[in-house]
Order: C-alpha cells, then sequence, then structure tokens
C-alpha cells in the first residue's frame, strides 16, 4: 500500500503513509501494546506478534486475535515468516506453528524438532525453511514435512537471528556462539 509499518516496545503498530500517521494500540484491539515482529502478507494483512498475548492480524480496519485457543503453542512470540508457498509460521516460546488457514498448527518432535524456544526463522532460494532454536539450526527442505538439525558443527546454542543473503549463504546469529556464516 506504499505505507511503512512500525512495530514498537510500548506503543502499539503505527502506519507512516501519504505523509500521515496512524497508530494502532490495545485500545484499537491490538492485543498488546508490545510488538515483536510484523508481516504484510500477499493478501495485504497485517500480522502481528506480541511480547505475551499472543497475534493480532490486521485486516479491512479491525484486528482478530490468535492465541493458545487457536492452536499457538505459546502466546510469546519471537518472529513470524510467509513462506513461499503462502503458509504464515510463528516462532514462539514453546516452539513452532503454522497457520492452517484457520488456526495454528504446533510443530515438534513429531516432525523433528526439539522442545523449547523458536527464536528465528528464514527461506532459503530453494525453498528450505530453516528454523534458530535454543538447541541450534534446524532445516526443512522444500516437499518435507520433518525437520533436522541442520549441521551439528553450528553452535547448539540459542540462534536469535537467522538471515539468508545472496548468494545463499545462511547467517546465523547466536547469544553466545557469535555469528555464523553456513554455506552449502
Amino acid at each position: 500500500d506504499g505505507g511503512l509499518w512500525l512495530g514498537t516496545s510500548r506503543g502499539g503498530v503505527t502506519r507512516y503513509r501519504a505523509d500521515e500517521w496512524k497508530t494502532y494500540t490495545r485500545k484499537d484491539g491490538l492485543a498488546q501494546d508490545e510488538v515483536m515482529d510484523l508481516l504484510k502478507d500477499r493478501d495485504g494483512r497485517l500480522w502481528v506478534a506480541t511480547e505475551s498475548a499472543g497475534i493480532s492480524r490486521l485486516d479491512g480496519g479491525s484486528f482478530t486475535q490468535f492465541r493458545r485457543d487457536a492452536g499457538l503453542p505459546s502466546e510469546v512470540l519471537y518472529q513470524l515468516l510467509q513462506d513461499d508457498r503462502g503458509s504464515i509460521w510463528a516462532a514462539t516460546a514453546e516452539g513452532l506453528a503454522r497457520f492452517d488457514g484457520v488456526r495454528f498448527i504446533a510443530l515438534g518432535a513429531e516432525v523433528g524438532l526439539p522442545s523449547g524456544q523458536v527464536f528465528s526463522l528464514a527461506q532459503g532460494r530453494d525453498g528450505t525453511l530453516y528454523a534458530g532454536t535454543e538447541h541450534g539450526v534446524f532445516h526443512r527442505r522444500a516437499g518435507s514435512e520433518e525437520f533436522a538439525l541442520l549441521d551439528p558443527r553450528l553452535p547448539r546454542d540459542n540462534i536469535v537471528r537467522l538471515l539468508v543473503d545472496a548468494e545463499g549463504s545462511l547467517w546465523a546469529g547466536t547469544v553466545n556462539g557469535g555469528l555464523c556464516r553456513y554455506s552449502k
């Protein structure tokens, strides 16, 4: 829509468009004013990951809330991602979840993920989905439903940020293990 969206630590979500500012807070239906991440999906909806109140989705001027009762494994959110197939993924304090169009489906040991926090998400050009967890980097190849540890040589630490660069290398930021680059 040509606008810029900003998530704040205590002031909700603000949109800047056409020299005008519009702020959305709890008074407007946002679940919480503490914002961790924003995602504008392919359909133009804004997904807001909050610090401890789940996800709010802004569509047509009103918010829809997604919490534990909508399938999220935790209401503490870290990051959102829309993959190349259009699926919305949520990294939470108690694991990973994927939106099925109505509700979130929590994913864990049954698909090869460890229990615990998933901090970060990224997708490679080949469709591989990466999840930065408190136990290292896990990946799911395009067309697969199973996750596996990416490489045992990478830190098995809190992977708090992931980025795939223009050459296809995966960068992983950790809490105690520094910054790592992984190339296939």
